[in-house]
């Protein structure tokens, strides 16, 4: 069996070195290390380390640098070259060579400190004459030895300057981290609530300017969506209102939901069209838990936050039901630092609107005369003579609907002033003259109804933008 062998050599790049042990002499003889001897002696008890080079430094080595293998094989040669041990027991790992090196190895690897003393040496009055002579050498990690056979190798302590943390000492700063934040979170929910409840992110007086300037022969529905919206971001105990716009086609619903969306800043919207995401019938079951969490999962904490569902006159019964739980739930529940308008667009009621305000101009009266109250009375009575009730009064019955807002059929002289706003907008160059010539050929193309008289637009002012662009251009 191989007897393990010691190895105490650290080989320099140059010449030979001499390590001296206790009279015991090995000549390094090939370099392997990454070290530059300078002119300095390094001594410790019964050891000593003499360099014959004075150009050169020791540059630092990592613990890396001497491997297992190295000591073992290096060591060989220690013990091969020393005539003053015949016994081969002195070349086992217990002997002082391979001991003195793991104590320079732990030293390396322990702090850079000990690094720089080694690059950096300063002779040592070790004689006691008072003089700086080669005799005085160099200072390195101690070494007790029991014997040359046995070696003891003393532990360094940690380097200082490095804290070090135990489980214990973290668990201390636990409880400081915990009302840390919570109270970070607390500010938060201060300023949150704060943000919301005045209503800051949303510009009602803007909304109103708007709505005035760009939505034509609607006053009923803009006093009421003004109302009704001023009424929410107000109450502190109020935090959701549900409009109903009901009217013909092309009236202005979703031009005037736009608007809305527009003066919420940092709006959370949410757009549903129901033909498009809740359109066979077939799957009316599923299509109660859809809108359910559609609506539910969609209100974004601290925000004016705003649903459009539009077309709800071509939703399944499962979509309706899941509409009202949906609602009901968001009603129900505080929601506090959140306010939630949710709009239901659809031309239910559309053809009684119409109705009303045609009987209205026949006895002379004055379309802006008109008030809410009324026409809302002839919508309810209506519906209720009819042998299927229109979905919004289940809903507005049950209190979950707050207001249903009727919008009016447009005339001819409110689709004037539709296709004049969007020329001054997109052609501001155009004169008086210019513009009237150009509305007068695009009321040419539009359909009126009833039949004889004219009245209203069939479309609104929908398609104004496009026949005002295909006649100009």
């Amino acid at each position: 069996m191989r007897r393990t062998s010691c190895n105490p050599r650290i080989n320099f790049n140059g010449t030979d070195t001499t390590f001296d042990i206790s009279s015991l002499t090995l000549n390094a003889r090939s370099p392997r290390r990454s070290f530059q001897p300078e002119d300095h002696t390094v001594s410790s008890p019964a050891l000593s380390i003499a360099s014959s080079q004075t150009d050169r430094s020791i540059e630092p080595m990592s613990v890396s640098d001497i491997s297992d293998r190295e000591l073992g094989d290096d060591a060989e040669d220690f013990c091969r070259d020393q005539p003053h041990h015949h016994d081969a027991d002195a070349c086992s790992t217990t002997s002082v060579g391979t001991q003195w090196l793991w104590s320079v190895k732990s030293a390396v690897s322990q702090s850079s400190s000990t690094i720089d003393s080694l690059t950096q040496p300063k002779n040592i009055d070790d004689d006691g004459d008072g003089s700086d002579t080669d005799s005085d050498q160099l200072s390195v990690p101690s070494v007790k030895t029991d014997s040359m056979k046995h070696v003891k190798i003393v532990k360094h302590d940690p380097p200082t300057g490095r804290y070090c943390c135990t489980c214990k000492q973290v668990m201390h700063f636990l409880p400081f981290v915990a009302i840390m934040l919570g109270m970070l979170m607390l500010m938060e929910d201060d300023v949150n609530l704060t943000f919301c409840k005045d209503g800051l992110n949303f510009d009602l007086n803007q909304l109103e300017a708007d709505l005035k300037k760009n939505v034509f022969g609607q006053h009923i529905a803009i006093t009421a969506v003004l109302h009704h919206i001023k009424v929410l971001l107000s109450s502190a105990e109020k935090n959701i209102t549900v409009l109903s716009f009901n009217g013909w086609t092309g009236i202005g619903k979703n031009y005037v939901s736009s608007f809305i969306g527009a003066r919420i800043r940092e709006a959370n919207t949410n757009k549903i069209i129901i033909p498009l995401e809740f359109a066979h019938a077939r799957d009316s079951e599923s299509h109660q838990d859809q809108m359910m969490k559609r609506l539910i999962g969609g209100v974004a904490k601290c925000q004016v936050n705003l649903f459009i569902i539009d077309e709800v006159d071509k939703a399944t019964s499962g979509t309706i039901e899941g509409l009202r739980r949906g609602l009901q739930n968001l009603t129900t529940s505080r929601l506090e630092r959140t306010k939630v308008i949710v709009l239901l667009l659809s031309n239910s009621g559309g053809s009684a609107i119409n109705r009303y305000l045609l009987d209205q101009l026949s006895l002379g009266g004055d379309r802006e005369s008109l008030n809410h109250e009324d026409v809302l009375k002839c919508m309810l009575q209506v519906n209720a003579a009819q042998v299927e009730q229109d979905w919004y009064a289940p809903l507005y019955e049950d209190g979950i609907i707050d207001v249903i807002i009727p919008f009016l059929p447009l005339e001819k002289s409110h689709v004037s002033q539709c296709t004049d706003h969007y020329i001054r907008e997109t052609r501001p160059m155009l004169g008086l003259s210019d513009r009237s010539d150009i509305i007068e050929r695009v009321l040419e193309q539009m359909s009126f109804f009833p039949h004889g008289m004219e009245i209203f637009s069939s479309t609104g002012c929908r398609g104004v933008s496009f026949k005002v662009d295909l006649t100009v251009d």
